[in-house]
């Protein structure tokens, strides 16, 4: 029995790409971000968006390691397959299930696209500019728009993130800085 628990059980792999999912999702689920100064609503698009925010940060940042296009890809599935988990519990049904898959795929590479492109900028004034633009674009604030505060706290994170020296890093080490 061990035997096939060897062949058929997670395996390094596996074991990194959910290490860095549960980082990532750690930070996403943030109270902060879901009242002021960001301001997202406490809702699942909400959710969505700033999971995809920290997700944007963790792929730039794997895409600075050589090597990790595997590993990136599998922290992707993972969002992708909790993200049909979430729908299924919310009593989406196996028929219309693929059609929301396919929002929420399309949606995740649209906005790594967008967020690399405002990575490239390479530019605080124009990073910041074009991840407040992605956030308004996304997110539906019921009050107070909270982008500005995001696109500063994006700015910091990737900075903090390019200081990481990638040779020590290890996947103990959470590559998400504190909101302060």
């Amino acid at each position: 029995m061990q035997f096939l628990k060897s062949l058929f059980g997670p395996t390094q792999a596996d074991h990194d790409a959910h290490t860095l999912y549960v980082q990532l999702i750690d930070q996403a689920r943030k109270p902060a971000f879901f009242r002021s100064p960001f301001n997202a609503p406490d809702n699942m698009e909400g959710r969505f968006e700033v999971i995809l925010l920290h997700l944007a940060l963790l792929d730039h940042f794997l895409n600075g390691l050589a090597g990790s296009e595997t590993l990136r890809r599998d922290v992707q599935e993972l969002l992708i397959r909790d993200m049909d988990r979430s729908l299924r519990e919310l009593g989406i049904g196996d028929m219309s299930i693929g059609k929301q898959m396919k929002k929420v795929g399309a949606g995740m590479l649209g906005r790594l696209n967008s967020y690399e492109a405002a990575i490239a900028a390479d530019d605080e004034t124009k990073t910041t500019e074009l991840v407040a633009a992605i956030i308004d674009r996304n997110i539906d604030f019921a009050g107070e728009s909270g982008s500005s505060h995001f696109a500063r706290y994006f700015w910091k994170q990737l900075c903090s993130l390019n200081a990481i020296d990638t040779q020590a890093w290890s996947l103990t080490d959470c590559i998400y800085a504190d909101l302060s």
